[in-house]
């Protein structure tokens, strides 16, 4: 990349492309949150938080089923 601005063009660009791709074979927007059941934002977390954070939710998981 020749700048910080192309460098991001061509990385909402690739983006973009991955989403449609996906769209087009699969018939769904993997960007969509919604087609989760769990959703795990790492950021600031430890791998312990996160496991915790996970274990959490498919204990409750079975507690439902």
């Amino acid at each position: 990349y020749q700048n910080l601005e192309e460098t991001k063009e061509k990385i909402i660009s690739r983006r973009q492309s991955e989403i449609e791709r996906f769209k087009h074979y699969y018939h769904i927007d993997y960007s969509d949150l919604k087609n989760y059941d769990l959703v795990v934002d790492t950021t600031n977390k430890t791998p312990d938080q996160v496991c915790e954070k996970i274990l959490t939710a498919f204990k409750q998981w079975c507690q439902k089923s």
